[in-house]
């Protein structure tokens, strides 16, 4: 749940000093200092989350669930839909998304309270249901823009901190003309009936609160949340500040409010300002409206071969139309930069005799070892978001992950097998040998604070470059190139392997949850050194490295020692001198093509090489 910042004095304030509350130890309210109020509210949840379902029945006089079932419909969810349930609580709205999903799609929940989170789990194992569940913070959500087709919140806008960039956040990762279903509370129309649900709130229901838990203050902080909260008008004018057209549906004669808010597109939001008049206008900040995103250097080196890498796309959905396939379907389909596939087909096509047929094959298969990697690497990493997904695990657990990175392997080489050509068969069973040696390098590298970049090179040249140089090769191998130039750009993928993986260790100290789509941190949590860490260990003596990398060395790791690391190697210049390094091995990769007739793709080759260094994502 997330906190508000209202006064007791001023209910319809966003942002105060101080709040008027219970306190903690005692029944008594008493003045919450707003930069208290976060922890407050996670004490709260956590001392109420066993019985906050059935507070929600007495406080709702039974109507919640029927009013959740309500918002399921009105949001219009359908199978194939991916939803996100922000604050979700102890889960039924995500619950009822998942049930009316019937398996497929993707259902999100979220909540910064793990107490409330255990609650939600535990319904949806007796349910079987497949939901993702994250611990997180709905006003700075770890998902990149237009993830979601639907975001849904339940009786928990009143906890935020911030209602407008709460509100900001959740129309953020929708898609343009995505919908944000919201319910909350009521102001009812009818003041009799406003004020009697007010004496039932503060009598009734504190009263069998106090009764079952013996604690006033929580029951007394939700009586008053209700009260406070800002009325349909005023709740409609911000999610319209948000660039969000909204319509209010209340529900059983204004108890509960919905929401339904659909995400408008640039174009969309500035008709709707510009058929305002004057005295119609709302006295708000304005948008914005950015340029026009100009294309990206890997969009111009892909143009080339669009049309190609199109007919991979295709080819991997026919690849998983098996049922036990299904559940990856969502992480093909969530983007990725096609890099691997991209380059099997470029090389190949630069070659003077390219077999298409065969080069899409193999270009699927690369992806689906790709992928397969991606799967097993992030329940190593135990890393929960991967393009801005749940990780496989995450939402499968780990067993089935575990087989469905076996089943996309045997399916890879399935293909590979049909083609009947030994030499990309071999090149390819190489390169997954190297992957695993990598993988176990870096395993037993871990935690070792003397790491040579020597040492670190030969890890990154079998787990990352290996494959890229790997698609190079088979490429060109396919393209009818002669042997002397088939190594040449054999070396041109490896160099550029290098450059890539260095620049995603920097990335993983400098980058941004929501733009990278993936967690950060997630290789020095876990006691992996990357090479601006080790640039940074070399700047320090013996004694300043024990002193500061303590708590790896005792593997007691935080966000706050993770951050400080990141500074640090950023302040030495460390990161600096890893994206120098990077741009050598590109260059050296440019240099390695210079000579080769490229069939007129050169360009693209160029493309590449600087978007493996100038990537931000």
């Amino acid at each position: 749940m997330e906190v508000s910042t209202r006064s007791s004095q001023e209910p319809q304030a966003l942002c105060g000093q101080t709040i008027l509350e219970p306190s903690l130890n005692s029944p008594a309210p008493g003045p919450v200092p707003t930069e208290e109020k976060r922890p407050f509210i996670q004490r709260l949840f956590t001392r109420i989350a066993p019985r906050y379902d059935w507070f929600n029945r007495l406080a709702s006089c039974g109507l919640d669930q029927h009013w959740r079932k309500t918002v399921v419909e009105r949001a219009g969810i359908q199978p194939n839909h991916r939803v996100l349930d922000v604050c979700a609580g102890t889960g039924d709205l995500a619950i009822l998304c998942a049930t009316r999903q019937r398996g497929v799609g993707l259902v999100v929940g979220l909540d910064m309270n793990r107490a409330m989170l255990t609650c939600a789990q535990r319904k949806q194992r007796a349910k079987q249901l497949a939901i993702t569940w994250f611990e997180g913070d709905a006003e700075a959500l770890p998902f990149t823009n237009d993830s979601f087709d639907r975001v849904v919140v339940g009786f928990s806008t009143r906890n935020l901190t911030n209602l407008t960039n709460g509100l900001r956040e959740m129309v953020r990762v929708l898609r343009p003309n995505g919908q944000l279903v919201i319910l909350e509370t009521g102001h009812p129309a009818n003041p009799i009936v406003w004020l009697a649900y007010q004496a039932f709130l503060f009598t009734v229901a504190r009263v069998v609160g106090f009764l079952v838990t013996g604690e006033w203050w929580p029951f007394t902080y939700l009586a008053k949340s209700v009260r406070q909260f800002l009325t349909p008008p005023q709740v409609m004018e911000r999610l319209q500040s948000v660039h969000a057209a909204v319509q209010y549906l209340p529900l059983s004669c204004g108890l509960a409010s919905v929401y339904l808010a659909t995400k408008l597109s640039q174009d969309q939001h500035s008709t709707s300002l510009s058929g305002m008049n004057d005295s119609a206008t709302i006295d708000r900040p304005r948008w914005q409206p950015h340029e026009p995103p100009t294309s990206s250097t890997l969009d111009q080196a892909l143009t080339p071969i669009r049309r190609e890498l199109d007919a991979v796309t295709e080819r991997l959905l026919e690849q998983l139309d098996d049922p036990v396939a299904r559940n990856v379907v969502y992480l093909i389909t969530a983007g990725g930069k096609r890099l691997r596939p991209a380059l099997v087909l470029l090389t190949g096509l630069s070659g003077r005799a390219p077999n298409r047929r065969a080069l899409i094959d193999t270009a699927t298969a690369v992806e689906l070892i790709h992928t397969a990697t991606l799967i097993h690497d992030d329940i190593i990493d135990q890393s929960q978001l991967r393009r801005a997904q749940p990780t496989f695990h995450e939402r499968w657990g780990t067993e089935r992950a575990l087989l469905m990175g076996d089943y996309l392997h045997s399916t890879a080489f399935r293909l590979l097998a049909q083609l009947q050509v030994p030499e990309v068969m071999g090149v390819m069973a190489d390169v997954c040998q190297q992957l695993c040696r990598g993988e176990l390098r870096e395993v037993e590298a871990r935690y070792r604070l003397d790491l040579r970049e020597d040492e670190y090179l030969e890890i990154i040249r079998d787990k990352t470059a290996s494959l890229i140089s790997g698609c190079c090769q088979v490429g060109a191998q396919l393209g009818g190139y002669a042997p002397d130039a088939i190594r040449h750009l054999a070396a041109f993928g490896l160099h550029l392997g290098l450059a890539f993986q260095i620049i995603d260790d920097c990335l993983d100290l400098t980058g941004d949850t929501r733009e990278l789509g993936k967690s950060i941190h997630a290789d020095l949590d876990k006691g992996a050194l990357s090479l601006p860490i080790i640039y940074l260990t070399q700047t320090l003596s013996t004694t300043e490295r024990d002193r500061l990398f303590a708590p790896l060395r005792e593997h007691a790791t935080d966000p706050e020692f993770l951050t400080r690391i990141a500074q640090a190697a950023a302040s030495a210049g460390a990161i600096a001198r890893a994206q120098r390094r990077a741009a050598e091995f590109a260059r050296t990769a440019q240099e390695l093509v210079a000579q080769i007739p490229l069939n007129g793709l050169m360009g693209a080759y160029q493309q590449l090489s600087e978007y493996a260094v100038s990537r931000r994502s």
